[in-house]
């Protein structure tokens, strides 16, 4: 703490647009309840230096969440109190060699992509490649990448609206276009699958899944227990050996860490697998089978907003369940979290549904608007049932999804295909497994050296390209293989 310190004297090093970075500074400092009219933020002396001097109330602030504050605006270059006493400085070896390893690894990454451009194509198409849903995943992976480098924690100062952008461009968003468009696909190869030969090869299916998701995660994972073992990062075996077993998301809060944390989203997902395709078989009648989803889906909803809901609140297993929050993730549960899914699932009969699907084809302009409406959904709901926005932004995610199924020619379609995003799509796996290495849950001033900005998003992309060309490719090539078969 500072302690008996009204005022104190910083100047932070920004090192690129000195304007903008005094702006974003200036939104933290409002964060923090800093700012005030005795906070006068000096003129930039020269906006081709990169140099920003503030004067501001320090008074009983922390130390340490004022330094992370303002790392994601720049870098401390020092501070000073009143009677020109340095308390603070940061002209560090320790930034020095974050700029110059980062420049490195850019040109590593530089050379990576040109080197991976010659010989055979970059990238394998599946066989029923459909325009556009790379696109759609670069999209969520870029606003997981975002949320996680805490670009979006400035929106805080906009007030109420701000939180609202939060909701809509959050990792969280991200996420749940992945669950949707999953959800879609999933269903679509299986009733195809059922509707060619009457019969669903499981054996194939859970093979193909393992051999897709498994070996990156394994890598990941071992690299992980070395950096745990090398003492760079805290040892949490028992966070391994969930994430192994693809059950982090019902690890207890005290068991978490911000490292293995992506991996709750891949343990809903393989949860979820493990048993829709049997049902899939199972219950071939689509009214039936729809009633179920939609029958899930409602469930989902009311363990959302359950804490809401006054009449269920008196009942004992309603509480318990509440009760449990403060020690899991249940948000994370399988029920509710694959709402998402099953909503992608629901898309996917749609458009196996020839009727139904001709008819919502002939009308593509209302779908696409009715699908930004619902996408856009947290701008306009009301705070109580804001838990409710990621089921009403799944629909919206599953009417977008049957627009670019029946209108591969389109102009949006075109869009969603420009190259650098479907490209990010196309390795968007190994982005978000080493974004969780990399850039963690948000920024971490007192982390590794590779988790500091800009090095932690050059690594991450990185490790996704080298994991893409030397690990995925290969398995996409043997898992192509079996389907042939």
């Amino acid at each position: 703490m500072l302690k008996n310190q009204k005022k104190a004297y910083f100047t932070l090093g920004a090192f690129k647009r000195p304007k903008q970075t005094k702006n974003h500074f200036t939104g933290y400092l409002k964060k923090f309840k800093l700012y005030d009219k005795t906070i006068v933020p000096n003129k930039i002396k020269d906006s081709n230096k990169a140099v920003i001097d503030y004067h501001f109330d320090l008074t009983n602030c922390p130390l340490d969440v004022y330094i992370k504050s303002i790392f994601r605006g720049g870098y401390i270059n020092s501070a000073i109190d009143d009677n020109q006493k340095i308390m603070f400085s940061e002209i560090t070896k320790e930034t020095l060699l974050l700029h110059l390893v980062s420049l490195v690894s850019l040109l590593v990454l530089v050379l990576l992509i040109i080197f991976m451009y010659k010989g055979e194509p970059l990238f394998l198409l599946p066989k029923n490649y459909i325009k556009g849903f790379d696109g759609l995943r670069g999209i969520s992976i870029l606003l997981v990448i975002v949320t996680h480098l805490g670009w979006l924690e400035s929106l805080d100062t906009l007030g109420q609206g701000g939180k609202k952008m939060q909701f809509l461009f959050s990792g969280t968003t991200g996420v749940n276009i992945f669950f949707t468009l999953s959800g879609f696909l999933i269903t679509n190869i299986l009733l195809r699958e059922l509707k060619k030969g009457g019969k669903v090869n499981f054996k194939a299916f859970y093979t193909k899944r393992v051999l897709r998701l498994f070996p990156p995660l394994l890598v990941f994972l071992l690299i992980i227990l070395i950096l745990m073992l090398s003492n760079i990062l805290s040892i949490n075996y028992s966070g391994l050996l969930y994430s192994f077993f693809y059950v982090y998301n019902f690890i207890p809060k005290s068991l978490s860490s911000a490292e293995l944390g992506l991996t709750w989203s891949l343990s809903v997902e393989e949860q979820f697998y493990l048993f829709f395709p049997i049902t899939l078989f199972l219950i071939r009648k689509r009214k039936h089978l729809l009633l179920l989803l939609f029958s899930l889906i409602t469930i989902c909803g009311l363990l959302q907003i359950i804490h809401l809901i006054d009449p269920l609140k008196q009942l004992d297993y309603v509480n318990k369940y509440i009760a449990l929050s403060e020690g899991y993730y249940t948000n994370r549960w399988i029920l509710p979290a694959i709402a998402t899914i099953l909503m992608g699932c629901v898309s996917g009969i749609l458009v196996n549904e020839n009727t139904l699907n001709r008819k919502i084809s002939q009308k593509p302009n209302l779908i696409f608007g009715i699908s930004l409406t619902l996408m856009f959904c947290f701008l306009y709901l009301p705070e109580k049932l804001i838990m409710l926005g990621w089921i009403i932004q799944s629909a919206g995610t599953c009417l977008l999804i049957l627009y670019i199924v029946n209108n591969q020619n389109s102009y949006i379609v075109r869009k969603l295909e420009f190259q650098p995003l479907s490209a990010m799509g196309k390795i968007s796996y190994g982005l978000y497994i080493y974004q969780g290495l990399f850039l963690t849950t948000g920024p971490k001033p007192d982390g590794p050296l590779f988790q500091k900005y800009p090095l932690n998003i050059l690594l991450v992309f990185i490790f996704a390209i080298l994991s893409y060309r030397y690990l995925e490719k290969p398995f996409l090539k043997l898992k192509g293989k079996l389907v042939k078969r």
